[in-house]
């Protein structure tokens, strides 16, 4: 079956989100190529950016070319072999996928490989170019002078477009994408020396990673079945696609990585001198060193899981690191988490006095719950006001069950049982009260603050004290005037062009009317208000079955007054009769 190439590359997905990949996947190269070679201090990697020709002043133009140069093995016939062959698993022990160079041109339009090597005590020049038309043409292999220098030399050419504009970013930034993409190596110290620089600047990648991206690290010994190992503590400044991590290391190179988990109150972020920090840890060894595989995928005699007692027999044929290691990390991270606990404990608490009264009880009697809480959750209002509704709701439910369950009990044991609810109820009550009243005050000051603001009557009446536009709709603040209508009260359609509210309750026969009047000056002489208001209801000839409580809501009482108005039927208030009943209420509770 012959094989397209080109259409194996047009096939590929590579987003213009990723379009440093074939960067990262060119340093990848190179760091093989040098452990291939056998590494020492002076092998390196250098990276020359370059960007787009045209300046404009405060904009960073987007990237041209990219060349990788690094001191590995090179092209010896084996890699070029395994370069020439599509999909090559040559390097797929250690990690490699055979897809990289597709990777390059997926992004960039010509690749050129130049690469002077030693094989069979000799020293080669070999170079050719690479494109998805030609595939490998323009072929030169020669011998070369003894004294010249081993450097493998990769230009990425001619970016597309698609994949500019996420370049248009400075030098620094690009040397933050390296590091934390070769994190690991960094830490641990196996990265070869590695610069990188543009038209403009030049960074030490090396330094650079210990200037801005480490924070701290403590080293630690434990023994573990007689075998010494080091466990590395590391924090380093956080980014948002970074997580705390384990890794298990052997010959400076890291085998297998875990997410860290089972760490009670672990933050998603530290707070390490004012930075935003992650936490990692890198465990090594000599038994680890020795234990792993020769592709260093997996270790023969060492795990990393959690077991129970019952799987502790199977220790005899190896070693398991994780309660061990967890213990180390658990003692190092102590003295970062006890205080971030305190401060968890301080913000929930906080949070329910301001803003959650009826919250209060669950400081008794969900204790274990709120510490469930994290910290990253403590910290945000938002988020803390779900998760105590939450805890609410599991705490109601469970009490619900329980007085259920105890009231159907029909022993004499069940008393203390009935005396252990009696408490927990009474304070879940008082809580709630406790956030009708503080609700209730925030209404009330609503509406004394809407009494000086420039608003019409139906401004007021129908967005504050009915603020619905359905007839049916018990919803209102209607409260504020008559208690009775905070319980459920059936809305009566009035038929009527005025601010008439009338409701009824069936089972007790009771009806509340209101009527607001404009708080602005009414003309006495023209209108007689609380005759005009008894004429409204008695054309409502449902009502002649409900005992009914009147409410004229007007703007100044003494005016009604004054003229004579007023009669022992109807109750006349004005806005502020409203405002400093609900007060006085309140004040009483």
């Amino acid at each position: 079956m012959k094989f397209n190439f080109k259409n194996r590359v047009r096939n590929f997905k590579l987003a213009s989100t990723d379009a440093f990949v074939p960067l990262y996947e060119a340093i990848t190269n190179s760091i093989q190529a040098i452990e291939e070679k056998g590494q020492n201090s002076d092998d390196y990697i250098k990276i020359r950016i370059e960007r787009d020709s045209y300046r404009i002043t405060d904009y960073t133009p987007g990237i041209f070319a990219i060349e990788i140069i690094d001191s590995g093995i090179g092209f010896v016939e084996h890699n070029y072999d395994s370069f020439c062959t599509s999909d090559s698993d040559y390097k797929v022990e250690i990690g490699g996928k055979g897809v990289g160079r597709i990777n390059w041109l997926k992004a960039f339009e010509m690749i050129y490989v130049d690469s002077v090597y030693e094989e069979n005590a000799k020293k080669y020049h070999r170079a050719f170019q690479f494109n998805v038309d030609k595939e490998i043409h323009e072929e030169m292999l020669e011998e070369v002078a003894d004294d010249a220098k081993i450097e493998t030399k990769i230009f990425l050419r001619n970016l597309n477009q698609e994949f500019r504009a996420v370049t248009e970013i400075p030098l620094k930034e690009i040397a933050n994408k390296i590091i934390e993409h070769f994190a690991t190596s960094f830490v641990i110290g196996s990265m070869p020396k590695m610069e990188i620089k543009d038209e403009m600047e030049y960074i030490d990648l090396n330094e650079f990673f210990v200037k801005e991206k480490f924070i701290y690290t403590k080293a630690e010994n434990f023994t573990s079945n007689g075998s010494l190992f080091e466990i590395r503590h590391v924090f380093l400044n956080a980014s948002n696609v970074n997580k705390h991590r384990i890794y298990i290391c052997a010959q400076n190179r890291v085998v297998s990585s875990y997410e860290l988990n089972n760490i009670q109150d672990l933050p998603t972020y530290f707070n390490i001198d004012d930075k935003k920090a992650i936490y990692q840890c890198y465990v090594s060894g000599a038994f680890l060193d020795k234990d792993v595989n020769s592709e260093r995928t997996y270790f023969s005699n060492v795990i990393f899981e959690e077991e129970n007692i019952d799987d502790y027999p199977h220790f005899d044929l190896g070693i398991n690191l994780y309660e061990i290691v967890y213990n180390q990390i658990n003692e190092f991270l102590k003295s970062y988490l006890v205080p971030m606990r305190s401060f968890r404990e301080t913000q929930i608490n906080e949070y329910i006095e301001e803003y959650y009264p009826q919250y209060k009880y669950l400081t008794r009697y969900a204790q274990e719950e709120l510490e469930n809480i994290s910290y990253g959750i403590a910290s945000s209002k938002e988020k803390l006001g779900v998760e105590l509704n939450k805890v609410h709701m599991k705490f109601n439910h469970k009490n619900t069950e329980e007085i259920t369950k105890a009231l159907k009990d029909g022993t004499t044991n069940v008393k203390t049982k009935l005396l252990e609810l009696v408490r927990p109820l009474c304070e879940n009550l008082r809580s709630e009260f406790a956030n009708f009243v503080y609700k209730r005050t925030s209404a009330v000051d609503i509406l004394e603050r809407l009494m000086v603001l420039d608003l019409t009557i139906e401004e007021l009446v129908g967005q504050y004290f009915v603020p619905s536009s359905t007839d049916t709709s018990d919803v209102s603040n209607l409260w504020l005037i008559d208690e009775d209508l905070a319980y459920p009260y059936k809305k009566v359609n009035t038929h009527t062009d005025k601010l008439l509210y009338v409701y009824t309750n069936d089972a007790s026969k009771k009806a509340v009317a209101i009527l607001f009047l404009d708080y602005k000056q009414i003309k006495f002489d023209e209108v007689n208000p609380v005759e005009d208001f008894k004429k409204e209801l008695k054309a409502l000839k449902l009502l002649a079955d409900y005992k009914v409580k009147k409410y004229l809501i007007v703007g100044d009482t003494f005016g009604i007054i004054s003229e004579g108005l007023a009669d022992n039927d109807t109750i006349i208030l004005s806005y502020q009769d409203i405002i400093n009943n609900a007060k006085n209420l309140t004040n009483n509770f």
